[in-house]
């Protein structure tokens, strides 16, 4: 058990940055809301998306704080804590408009990485095991990371009614995913015996040996690996007058782990019988430590397909006044039977279609305070963006419940004012 809560830890440490995204939804005059809603359309006639990165943390219960100042259960639930990662580091992308269909080209890598535990195993580890002495405790830490590449062809039909889709080629670098967890672990306050009935399950496609952890050697680690796999996203936006309707579904796919799968396996009841009573009361002394690396963990070493983490929009916007829009958002995704939702209200001012500023207020999750900002400027053919759901989260990441950024440069060509794209919407 131990070996595993490493394992995970390590894959957190590897992602270095930490997919919920909400206020690039809301500004769906830049191309880059269009990753979010394939049906969006922005107003140049050719954009070129240099370069730029997106990170998101969310941590619910837990405190990553609270673990480095000394409290780790200072936070912590009954029920499970979450800690989440993700990343989007894109590389090139391309949107060309011929008439009233756009084509899209992109090459991204994602990463996202969801641990989440109960805090009985907060308690193990954090005050050992003198409080289960004849008795038992249960938990069932549970996993899913994926780091992969992917190559995007879209097209978007522009109207009134548009939609769109994009058809996503996928290349896995790392995973590892949890498939099977349930612990139960106990000790016998007359004979002095420790016992943990395991049904444990882990793939993983990572350079790590989870029954040697002495051997970590990211040199073997391949960036061109042959995990294929493919995704979809799907997106609708209806416009009557001020009011726009659009929905979304995203990175609706899987990935074949084809190359150096794992498989560790860990089934039935394993004993410890050489502890005594002195140890049972002792504090420092820990289940997990003793019984966990007595497990050995049996390596099946066969491939194995998983779903990438998909993501769902469901939008309303008011044009209020020409240059004013107010809006509200749906998101949600699901992981091991647990939602992650947010709702989000947005008010946007723009300027002749060049320059945008929009103020956000959001709940995600059970956390009620959660201010956005975004903007983007263009300055000839250069367009500067800035967006972020929480601006507490920029100043203190690792306290705040949630914390996202995104940041890039687009070169543009072709711009409508504002005037040109009325009468062209009046002609749809």
């Amino acid at each position: 058990m131990r070996r595993f809560l490493l394992f995970c830890f390590s894959i957190i440490a590897f992602q270095l940055i930490g997919q919920q995204e909400l206020g690039t939804y809301f500004l769906n005059s830049l191309h880059q809301s269009a990753e979010l809603n394939p049906a969006f359309d922005a107003e140049e006639k050719l954009v070129i998306a240099l370069p730029s990165a997106y990170a998101t943390f969310h941590q619910r219960g837990i405190s990553v704080n609270g673990f480095i100042k000394g409290r780790l259960l200072e936070f912590a639930t009954s029920n499970k804590n979450q800690i989440l990662f993700g990343s989007n580091l894109s590389l090139l992308k391309v949107s060309y408009k011929h008439k009233n269909i756009r084509y899209n080209f992109a090459h991204n890598y994602k990463s996202f990485t969801d641990f989440q535990f109960s805090n009985p195993l907060l308690a193990l580890v954090v005050n050992g095991n003198a409080q289960y002495i004849g008795g038992k405790v249960s938990f069932s830490p549970n996993i899913a990371s994926t780091t992969y590449s992917e190559t995007v062809l879209g097209a978007t039909f522009v109207g009134n009614f548009s939609f769109g889709v994009n058809l996503k080629l996928l290349n896995g670098i790392q995973n590892i995913s949890s498939s099977e967890s349930e612990f139960e672990l106990s000790v016998n306050d007359e004979i002095y015996q420790l016992q943990l009935d395991a049904e444990f399950l882990l793939n993983s496609s990572f350079p790590i040996d989870l029954n040697d952890f002495s051997d970590i050697n990211l040199l073997k680690y391949d960036f061109l690996p042959k995990n294929f796999g493919m995704a979809l996203d799907l997106g609708v936006s209806y416009n009557d007058g001020p009011l726009t309707v659009s929905a979304s579904v995203i990175d609706l796919g899987f990935l074949n782990w084809n190359e150096n799968p794992h498989n560790y396996r860990a089934n039935g009841r394993f004993v410890y019988d050489g502890v005594e009573l002195k140890d049972l009361a002792d504090v420092n002394f820990n289940f997990l430590d003793t019984l966990g690396g007595s497990i050995d963990f049996e390596d099946e070493e066969m491939k194995f397909s998983n779903y990438v983490p998909t993501k769902f929009y469901a939008n309303l916007n008011y044009q209020y006044l020409p240059n004013v829009q107010v809006g509200a958002l749906i998101y949600g995704h699901r992981n091991y039977e647990r939602t992650n939702a947010a709702i989000a209200f947005n008010v946007q001012r723009s300027f002749n279609n060049k320059h945008a500023i929009a103020a956000q207020y959001a709940v995600v999750g059970r956390n009620p305070v959660n201010l956005g900002i975004s903007a983007y400027t263009t300055l000839g053919p250069i367009q500067l963006y800035a967006i972020t759901d929480n601006v507490i989260g920029l100043f203190n990441t690792f306290g705040a419940e949630n914390a996202n950024f995104r940041l890039g440069l687009n070169l543009v060509f072709g711009l409508k004012n504002r005037e040109e794209v009325v009468k062209y919407a009046n002609m749809d």
